[in-house]
């Protein structure tokens, strides 16, 4: 019947991080990297873990002695877990612009990626 079905599962620890203070050059008059000290041990804190499911539908039509089409549909992140991939290390916050002229504060810890949520594509493949 020729229809296959596979699959792609990943899982793995979170990612390790550090909160860290930034000061200007005129708090602190030094090299880049020494105004912006870590305040705790490199890796000390962990994101969720990450589990992905991602999947492939795939079924092939003959069409003569050697040419052959195959209808697939791929899946990604099927159990649509938003798992967030990165935050604002930087503490207390930070200010991001949103528009011309305007600007939000955006907390230390506050989610800065999560992973895409279900995506459905569809093709064609033809071997010939």
């Amino acid at each position: 019947i020729e229809v296959s079905v596979n699959t792609f599962f990943r899982a793995m620890s979170g990612r390790n991080y550090a909160p860290f203070a930034q000061f200007t050059n005129g708090q602190l008059n030094a090299p880049t990297a020494k105004r912006r000290p870590n305040l705790e041990p490199r890796g000390s804190r962990r994101l969720a873990k990450d589990i992905t499911l991602d999947l492939r539908l795939e079924k092939v039509f003959s069409l003569g002695d050697r040419d052959k089409v195959g209808v697939f549909a791929d899946i990604t992140n099927s159990l649509n877990r938003s798992t967030i991939t990165g935050v604002l290390l930087r503490v207390p916050s930070t200010e991001v612009t949103t528009g011309p002229g305007e600007t939000a504060t955006v907390l230390f810890e506050s989610p800065g990626s999560i992973i895409a949520p279900r995506q459905a594509q569809f093709g064609l493949r033809w071997s010939f």
